[in-house]
């Protein structure tokens, strides 16, 4: 997956529909999983403005190993008719 400089902040869906947003992170070196995590998690509440869950997160991969961003699944509590 490629990460868009200009646009730290993504939202597509995945094959079954669901909102995933890209979040960038850029955090210092040998900064706890969980610290970097909680960094892309807060982004992204910056960004949205309404109140929604997060299902799930995976980090994303440079290709030296080092993380670049998170895709977080979110539900934002509207129930499809």
């Amino acid at each position: 997956m490629r990460v868009d400089k200009k646009e730290p902040v993504r939202k597509s869906q995945d094959i079954n529909g669901n909102i995933v947003y890209t979040v960038q992170v850029s955090t210092p070196a040998f900064t706890p999983a969980e610290t970097v995590e909680k960094a892309a998690e807060d982004r992204l509440r910056e960004v949205i403005h309404e109140k929604f869950e997060i299902t799930r997160a995976i980090p994303v991969y440079d290709t030296t190993g080092i993380v670049v961003a998170y895709s977080i699944w979110i539900d934002t509590g509207v129930q499809p008719f």
